[in-house]
């Protein structure tokens, strides 16, 4: 068994458990409404299920040596980002924290093209936050 397929299997795993414990638990959902809370969170977590499922059919052999230090460093760095992240969108909003997460995004995958960079870092934020606040009227943290 390949890694990717492992990786697609976990991902897969962790779809399941967001559709099936996380959202339940920590989502009210609204059937019917056409702005149900619930909505974004189960089309995610649909969507790491399918992509999951794709990268374990789609799988190719490797003679890869396996995961080294640099890889689970970055693994680790992205985790403490992420909690950071979560940290800060509950003190300071989601435009900062966003903000933050998409700088730290672009540094991590060594991004240098300034127009993919003033998208993520500047739009990509407030496009949310406008979908979210302004167009469904869902408050975000």
């Amino acid at each position: 068994m390949t890694q990717e397929r492992i990786i697609g299997g976990g991902v897969v795993v962790f779809g399941a458990l967001l559709l099936l414990v996380v959202i339940p638990a920590h989502v009210t959902s609204m059937p019917g409404s056409p702005t149900d809370p619930g909505l974004f969170p189960k089309m995610a977590a649909w969507i790491f299920i399918a992509l999951g499922l794709a990268q374990v059919a789609l799988a190719r052999e490797t003679a890869d040596a396996g995961i080294g230090l640099v890889e689970l460093g970055r693994l680790a760095l992205v985790t403490v980002i992420l909690a950071a992240t979560g940290y800060a969108m509950e003190h300071y909003g989601h435009i900062p924290a966003m903000t933050g997460l998409m700088i730290a995004s672009v540094l991590l995958v060594y991004e240098r093209r300034w127009q993919w960079i003033a998208v993520t870092v500047l739009l990509f934020p407030i496009g949310c936050w406008s979908l979210f606040e302004i167009v469904l009227e869902r408050p975000l943290p």
